[in-house]
C-alpha cells in the first residue's frame, strides 16, 4: 500500500501547452503476510511529459529513494566519525610505542659498543638494534597513513620535483645495491603544464614509487620516467625492468601491510595511493612477471 501527495505544474521552459512537468513524494508500506507494517519506504518521483505532433505522448520520470539516500547518509557520518576517533588513538599509541622503542634501542647500541667483536652475544644485540629499526619504520608509516595532512597547494613544475629526488634515489641504489648499475631515464613532455599538488607530498610518493622499482631489480636495469597530457590530466609513468608482479598480487598491492619484501611494511603503496587520491588523482599499476612493471599516476590541471 502506498500514500501520498502530489502536486503537478506547467514547466516554464517548454512551449506546448501539453509540456508539462510534475513531482509526487510517495511513502510506501511493506507489509507481512499477517497485515503488519515491516517497512516504510519514502520516494520521490519527478519528470515530464511532453505529446508530439503525432499524439504520441512520451514520458520522462525519474525516482529517488528517499529512504536509502538518508540511511546512506546516516551511514557515512557514522563512518567518518570512527574514521576520526580511530586516527586519533593510533596517532596516539604511535606516540606511546616510540617513546620505550627509543629507549630500548638506546641501551641496546650501549650494550653493543661495550661487547667485544669477538663476543657471541654481539650478534644477538645486532639483530636487537635492526628489529628495533624495523619496528620504527612500521609505526612511523602507520602514522603517516593515519594522520590527516593538510594539503598545500601550489601550482608547481612536476618535472621539478622529479630532478629534485633523482640524486637522493640514485644515493638509496648506491647503498642498497652495490656495484649494481641501475639507470634512470627521464623522458619529459616538453609543455608539461603545471599542475596544482602539495610539493612535499608529491616528492613522498616519487621516491616511495623510485625506491620500490630499484628494489625491485637485482644488479642492473632502467628505471624510465615519463610524463605526458591528456585532456585536462597530466599522466606521470614510472616503468622499470625489474622482477615484475605476480598477476594474483596486483589487486593486492595498494593494500594496507599486504607485502612480498621480508623487511616491508605494506604501507608505502598504501600511503602513495592515499595522496595521490587527496589530490583528486588516481593511480594505476601494470605488471608482468619477469618483465617489470610501470605505475601511472593522473593528476587534473586546472
Amino acid at each position: 500500500m502506498f500514500k501520498g501527495e502530489g502536486i503537478r505544474v506547467k514547466k516554464d521552459n517548454l512551449n506546448k501547452e501539453e509540456d508539462r512537468m510534475f513531482c509526487h513524494k510517495i511513502v510506501l508500506d511493506v507489509q507481512s503476510e499477517t497485515g503488519e507494517i515491516e517497512q516504510t519506504n519514502e520516494y520521490y518521483i519527478e519528470g515530464f511529459f511532453h505529446q508530439n505532433q503525432k499524439g504520441v505522448t512520451i514520458n520522462f520520470v525519474f525516482i529517488d529513494n528517499l529512504t536509502e539516500i538518508n540511511h546512506f547518509k546516516e551511514k557515512f557520518t557514522l563512518a567518518k566519525k570512527q574514521i576520526s576517533i580511530l586516527s586519533e588513538l593510533a596517532v596516539q599509541a604511535v606516540h606511546e610505542i616510540r617513546n620505550p622503542l627509543s629507549s630500548i634501542k638506546g641501551f641496546a647500541q650501549l650494550i653493543q659498543e661495550s661487547l667485544d667483536d669477538e663476543d657471541d652475544r654481539k650478534e644477538y644485540i645486532n639483530i636487537i638494534v635492526k628489529e628495533i629499526e624495523r619496528l620504527n619504520k612500521l609505526v612511523k608509516e602507520v602514522f603517516n597513513l593515519t594522520r590527516v595532512k593538510e594539503i598545500k597547494e601550489s601550482c608547481e613544475d612536476i618535472h621539478k620535483i622529479i630532478e629534485d629526488i633523482v640524486p637522493l634515489c640514485n644515493m638509496y641504489s648506491k647503498m642498497s645495491k652495490k656495484q649494481a648499475k641501475i639507470k634512470i631515464i627521464k623522458k619529459f613532455y616538453s609543455d608539461f603544464p603545471l599542475i596544482p599538488v602539495d610539493k612535499e607530498q608529491m616528492k613522498q610518493v616519487f621516491l616511495n614509487l623510485i625506491n620500490n622499482a630499484i628494489e625491485a631489480m637485482e644488479n642492473k636495469g632502467e628505471i624510465v620516467i615519463t610524463t605526458e597530457k591528456a585532456g585536462d590530466c597530466g599522466i606521470i609513468k614510472i616503468e622499470d625492468t625489474g622482477c615484475g608482479i605476480d598477476e594474483k598480487d596486483l589487486s593486492k598491492v595498494f593494500t594496507p601491510f599486504y607485502t612480498t619484501k621480508e623487511e616491508g611494511t605494506g604501507l608505502g603503496l598504501c600511503i602513495v595511493k592515499r595522496i595521490i587520491e587527496n589530490h583528486n588523482g588516481s593511480i594505476h599499476v601494470e605488471s608482468t612477471k619477469g618483465k617489470g612493471s610501470v605505475f601511472t599516476i593522473r593528476l587534473p590541471v586546472r
